[in-house]
C-alpha cells in the first residue's frame, strides 16, 4: 500500500505544479496584453527578442519610434525612445555614461491607489542608436508600469535641456577652483604650490581631498570615448628622499598598490611588481616614473563593454617642500604623450607659510 500512497502523492503534487504553472503562464499572458493595450494602438504585438528571454513591442510615442521591452517573467521592463533632435548627444553621453556610470536615477510617483509606491526608474543611454533607455521593476499592474515609463520618458526629455545647462554651469564654477577645496588663495594647490593647465572643456574635477585631487577627461561629442583619469597626490617629504633609492621605492609603492587593486583578467598572469626609474628632472626637483600596463573593460554603450589595453603612469616630482605624485590612467597608445603634455603645463612655487 505504501507504494500506492507514494504514487498518489506524486500525482497530486504534479497536478498542483501543473495548475500553478498554468496560472503563472496565464498571468504573464494577461500582463503583456494589458501592457500593449496601455501603450496604444500604434504598438504591435509583443515578439521575442532573439537570444534573450525578453518580449518587445514596437510603436510610436508622440510621433516618434519607440520600443517597449519586458522579460518573459515580467520582472523588469524598459522603454527606449530617441533623443530629442535639439539636444546634443555628446552632452547626454557624458552625463549618463561618464558622470553617472551608465545610469541616471530618477523616479515617478505611484498612482495613490493600486500602485501607491513610487517607481524607481533608471535612465540609460544607447549610443549606437541615439536612444534614451528608461528601466524599472515591473509591478503586477502592467498598466501602471507602462504609464510610469511613458510619463517619465516624456518628462525627462522636457527637463533635459535645463538639466544639461545646470550641469555645465556647475562644471564652469568648479573650474574656477582648479583644485577644488585644495586650491589656495593664489589659485595653486595649497600644499604643493602646483598650477596645472587643464582646459575645463577637456577635464572635469571630480574629487578634491587632502590626500589627492582627481579629474576625468570629458569625452568627445562623437565616437568612442575610453575613460581617462588624472590624479595628483601631495606626499610629505623627508630627508631620506634626497637619495635616489628611497625615491624609487616610494613611487613603486604607488604602482604596486594600483596593480593589487585591479580585477581578475587585468594582467596575463599575477599582478606585476612595478619597477621605478629616474627620468629627466622636472621643475624644482628630481623625477621618478613607474609604468603599469594592464587590460581594462570599458563601456562602449549600454550593456556593451570591451577590453582595451591601458597604461597607468605614476610620476613623482620631488620638491624641497613636498612630493607631487601624478597618476594618469589612459589608453596605452596615448598615455605617455598625454602625461608629458600635462607636465609641460605644470609649474611649481613654494607655498607661502601658514600664518
Amino acid at each position: 500500500m505504501s507504494w500506492a500512497i507514494g504514487v498518489a502523492v506524486s500525482i497530486v503534487a504534479a497536478i498542483i505544479i501543473w495548475i500553478a504553472v498554468r496560472g503563472e503562464l496565464g498571468r504573464r499572458k494577461q500582463w503583456f496584453e494589458t501592457a500593449r493595450a496601455t501603450l496604444g494602438g500604434t504598438f504591435g504585438a509583443f515578439e521575442p527578442v532573439p537570444s534573450t528571454d525578453r518580449q518587445a513591442s514596437k510603436g510610436k510615442l508622440d510621433g516618434v519610434e519607440a520600443l517597449f521591452v519586458a522579460d518573459a517573467t515580467t520582472t523588469n521592463a524598459r522603454l527606449e525612445v530617441p533623443l530629442r533632435a535639439d539636444v546634443e548627444r555628446g552632452r547626454v553621453f557624458n552625463i549618463i555614461v561618464r558622470e553617472e556610470g551608465g545610469a541616471l536615477e530618477t523616479s515617478r510617483p505611484g498612482d495613490g491607489g493600486a500602485e501607491p509606491r513610487k517607481f524607481e526608474i533608471l535612465v540609460g543611454w544607447d549610443d549606437e542608436h541615439g536612444r534614451l533607455v528608461f528601466r524599472t521593476r515591473c509591478r503586477p499592474d502592467a498598466a501602471a508600469t507602462v504609464k510610469a515609463l511613458v510619463e517619465e520618458a516624456k518628462g525627462f526629455q522636457e527637463r533635459l535641456p535645463a538639466f544639461l545647462d545646470e550641469r555645465a554651469k556647475d562644471r564652469t564654477e568648479a573650474a574656477a577652483k582648479a583644485f577644488g577645496d585644495m586650491t589656495g588663495a593664489d589659485g595653486r594647490h595649497k600644499h604643493l604650490g602646483l598650477a596645472l593647465s587643464l582646459p575645463p572643456e577637456e577635464w572635469e574635477l571630480v574629487n578634491a581631498r587632502p590626500e589627492g585631487v582627481e579629474w576625468e577627461r570629458l569625452p568627445p561629442g562623437e565616437g568612442e570615448a575610453p575613460p581617462t583619469e588624472l590624479r595628483v597626490y601631495a606626499v610629505p617629504t623627508a630627508d631620506a628622499l634626497a637619495d635616489e633609492e628611497p625615491r624609487l621605492r616610494l613611487i613603486e609603492r604607488f604602482g604596486g598598490a594600483f596593480s593589487e587593486r585591479q580585477p581578475d583578467g587585468a594582467f596575463a598572469g599575477p599582478a606585476p611588481d612595478p619597477k621605478a626609474a629616474s627620468v629627466v628632472p622636472h621643475a624644482a626637483g628630481p623625477s621618478v616614473v613607474v609604468v603599469v600596463d594592464h587590460t581594462r573593460e570599458i563601456v562602449l554603450r549600454e550593456d556593451e563593454t570591451a577590453a582595451r589595453p591601458y597604461r597607468a603612469l605614476f610620476q613623482g616630482v620631488f620638491l624641497p617642500w613636498a612630493v607631487a605624485v601624478f597618476e594618469l590612467v589612459a589608453p596605452r597608445d596615448e598615455a605617455d604623450a598625454l602625461l608629458a603634455r600635462i607636465l609641460a603645463g605644470a609649474t611649481f612655487e613654494k607655498p607661502a607659510p601658514k600664518p
